[in-house]
């Protein structure tokens, strides 16, 4: 028996013209072929309540089904958008599987059709867990910090990816009770993580404690620990703890000679790595930034291990550049 969902807007008339723009949602209603799921082989009828957030790659909607479920309805957004959202379901049901309520949203299945208007469309249904956290998790309290970081520590342990540019983007609240979101191919960093679970909470920062880099500078960047040195350094606009990196004047010499690597809004992992590279060689040697010929030594070591950019990275470079000089 095949499963179904039958997805209609609420009879609420502001829902129609707040949706103007997306014709094939208010063209159906649409009725929707599972291609996977956890649900289970049955016909479902799933009613849109309201628009939760709209990306370059999906839009989602707050959707209740009949059984009285309260769920959220990922679409694809654009012609190739179908693949983004198809790839974060396998994500869902591969290596984020035994996270699934605890840590992520539950995952309900994966549904396509094409509307009236011929549109392919892929929607991936996932458990209502409340709404972003709307605010800098820099600025919640300790307790809630914690509380945040313990998930985004088992999601690393557990799949060993990391989110990179991690912020309240990736963090749905509801009541206190925090799931992380977010699985977009781009964003998701694959890395052997060697973290074992405990963040010492409110205890002196000691670099490499936690055998993981990724979870270091996050936990740094939310200021969980006790330092003595509480400098800062900026990469491509965002603030960082300075433990672990070479000095601004060489992160700045840097990405001034490769402008390609400060396109992104955001910093990706080879760029956190080959910087705490670069500060590791800086040590070892004790070579001060601050000297001309120290300088130099630093710069030439950086050229010469600076990282093949990978292809996922050059195309989204070249992406964003294209969209800039659009008319």
């Amino acid at each position: 028996m095949t499963s179904t969902l039958q997805i209609e807007l609420s009879e609420s008339g502001d829902l129609s013209s707040q949706f103007a723009n997306y014709n094939h949602i208010i063209c159906g209603p649409i009725s929707m072929q599972r291609d996977d799921g956890t649900i289970g082989a049955k016909q479902m009828k799933a009613k849109i309540l309201a628009l939760l957030d709209e990306t370059d790659y999906s839009i989602v909607f707050k959707a209740e089904l009949d059984s009285g479920l309260a769920v959220v309805l990922k679409f694809s957004a654009d012609g190739n958008s179908p693949t983004d959202l198809c790839e974060e379901a396998a994500a869902y049901t591969g290596a984020l599987k035994t996270l699934q309520g605890t840590v992520i949203p539950k995952y309900y299945g994966k549904y396509s059709t094409r509307c009236p208007h011929g549109r392919y469309l892929v929607c991936i249904v996932l458990e209502d867990c409340g709404e972003e956290i709307g605010r800098d998790l820099h600025d919640l309290d300790s307790k809630e910090k914690y509380k945040i970081l313990e998930k985004l520590g088992q999601f690393h342990m557990e799949s060993q990816y990391h989110l990179g540019d991690f912020g309240d983007h990736n963090v749905l609240d509801r009541n206190g009770d925090y799931r992380l979101i977010g699985f977009h191919r781009n964003n998701m960093w694959l890395h052997e993580c060697k973290f074992e679970g405990r963040w010492r909470f409110g205890e002196d920062f000691e670099p490499g404690t936690h055998k993981c880099s990724l979870l270091g500078n996050v936990g740094l960047s939310f200021d969980i620990w006790k330092r003595e040195i509480p400098l800062r350094i900026d990469i491509n606009g965002r603030d960082y703890a300075c433990t672990g990196y070479p000095s601004q004047k060489v992160i700045d010499t840097l990405l001034e000679e490769d402008g390609r690597l400060t396109v992104l809004p955001f910093t990706p992992w080879f760029l956190h790595t080959w910087l705490r590279d670069i500060y590791k060689h800086q040590d070892e040697e004790e070579l001060d930034s601050d000297d001309e010929e120290d300088l130099q030594a630093i710069l030439h070591y950086s050229r010469e291990t600076k990282p093949t950019l990978p292809e996922w990275f050059l195309n989204q470079v070249q992406s964003n550049i294209s969209a800039s000089i659009e008319p």
